[in-house]
C-alpha cells in the first residue's frame, strides 16, 4: 500500500467508516445521485454495478477494481459517515499498480438528516518545473497544504512549507463523474492537498521528467435542510 495512508490524512470524524478489513454487500447499500436513485429493494445488483461503473469509474480504475471496491465500501450507505475513493495509477517508475491516494468525505445519508453532502475529486497531473529543487521519487514524500478557492479556475496563491513551494494550478473537479461549474464550486473549500513527485523517463532523450501528482481532498460545505443548491449534489 502506498504511503498515502489514511492514518496520515487529517480528516473529520471518521466514526462509522468502513475500514479496509470490513466488507459491505450490495444488499446493504443504497446508491443515490442527482441523476439516478437506486434502492437495493427494487434494483438488481447488476443495475447497481452498472450505475457505479458509469458514475464512479476513473481513468486508472478497471472494471474488476471498481466493482470490488464498490461492493467493499458501499459507496453510499445509510449508516456510512465517511466515503473512500481509490485512485489506481500504473506508475512509470516501478511499473506496478499501487494505491496512490485516499479521500474521505462526510456525506448526507439517504436515510438520515445530516448537514453534509459529498463530492468526488479527480486526480490531476501537473508539470513540475525542470529547475525545481525538490525532485523526489514517488512514494517518498507527501506535502500537505491548505487552500480555499472561491471559484474554479481562479489562480491559487502558492503556499509555502519550509523551503518547498507548492504550486497550484487550475484543477478538474468532478462529482459523480459530472464536472462542477463555477456556480457549483462557489460554496466549497478544499481541506487538504497531497503532492507526490513521479519520475517519468523521456522516450527520446532518456532524461527524467518530473510531474506533480496532486489529489485534492473532498470539498465540504454545510447545507440547510431547504438549501437551494441541493440539485447540484448527489
Amino acid at each position: 500500500m502506498d504511503k498515502a495512508n489514511t492514518s496520515r490524512i487529517p480528516t473529520a470524524d471518521r466514526s462509522g467508516e468502513i475500514g479496509p478489513d470490513e466488507s459491505s454487500s450490495l444488499s446493504d447499500v443504497v446508491v443515490k445521485s442527482s441523476a439516478l436513485d437506486f434502492d437495493t429493494a427494487s434494483s438488481s445488483e447488476e443495475d447497481i454495478l452498472k450505475w457505479l461503473r458509469q458514475n464512479h469509474a476513473r481513468k486508472y480504475m478497471d472494471k474488476v477494481t471498481t466493482e470490488k471496491d464498490c461492493k467493499r465500501y458501499g459507496i453510499v450507505h445509510p449508516k456510512l459517515k465517511q466515503y473512500i475513493f481509490h485512485v489506481y495509477h500504473e506508475c512509470n517508475d516501478c511499473e506496478i499498480k499501487r494505491i496512490k491516494h485516499y479521500g474521505y468525505a462526510p456525506l448526507r445519508s439517504v436515510s438520515e438528516d445530516e448537514p453534509w453532502r459529498r463530492v468526488i475529486i479527480d486526480l490531476v497531473e501537473l508539470p513540475m518545473s525542470a529547475n525545481a529543487k525538490d525532485k523526489r521519487r514517488h512514494g517518498e514524500t507527501f506535502t500537505r497544504c491548505e487552500i480555499m478557492p472561491h471559484k474554479m479556475g481562479v489562480p491559487y496563491k502558492p503556499q509555502t512549507q519550509g523551503a518547498n513551494e507548492v504550486r497550484h494550478r487550475k484543477m478538474k473537479v468532478s462529482m459523480c463523474g459530472a464536472l462542477l461549474d463555477d456556480a457549483d464550486m462557489w460554496p466549497y473549500s478544499i481541506n487538504w492537498v497531497q503532492t507526490q513527485m513521479n519520475r517519468t523517463p523521456d522516450s527520446v532523450t532518456g532524461t527524467s521528467h518530473y510531474s506533480e501528482l496532486q489529489r485534492y481532498s473532498v470539498l465540504q460545505v454545510p447545507f440547510s435542510k431547504n438549501s437551494q443548491d441541493d440539485h447540484v449534489l448527489p
